[in-house]
């Protein structure tokens, strides 16, 4: 609300007024699945991959795909699991931790059984949150 509260009014770039209209478009027209316990919200994975690979993988290449948009362009391949991997084990285990590009794989946390592995959502288990180095930097407000 806040982004689209000042993005989109009259008085923002108009470049970012634009975005702004996309995005507010975006939600409106959203349509969003609802996860159960258990089940995991895993951006840029393919229906098909779901089928042939672990939860534990997917989310590993899940984290390595939300990675390279921050920091590669897309060159329209088609997603190779191996090099997703590697990705996902030198982010976890780089000095300091890399760790933005897990907070988007969740789980519901409908019972509230988790609320230290929220993090920014709530009532979601953040993947982030369960890294190792993770919570020992979170508590020394590292972050």
């Amino acid at each position: 609300a806040n982004f689209l509260g000042l993005r989109a009014h009259p008085d923002a770039q108009p470049e970012v007024q634009y975005l702004a209209r996309l995005v507010e478009e975006a939600l409106l027209n959203s349509v969003p699945n609802e996860l159960v316990e258990g089940e995991w919200h895993l951006p840029f994975v393919l229906p098909e991959e779901r089928t042939r690979h672990s939860i534990e993988d997917l989310k590993k290449i899940s984290v390595a795909r939300c990675a390279r948009v921050s920091y590669v362009t897309h060159d329209m391949r088609k997603p190779d699991f191996e090099e997703d991997r590697e990705l996902y084990e030198k982010l976890v285990v780089a000095e300091p931790l890399h760790a933005s590009p897990s907070e988007h794989q969740a789980t519901p946390d409908v019972m509230g059984k988790h609320p230290e592995l929220w993090g920014n959502f709530n009532r979601w288990v953040q993947l982030r949150k369960t890294l190792p180095n993770e919570v020992i930097l979170s508590h020394n407000n590292i972050r």
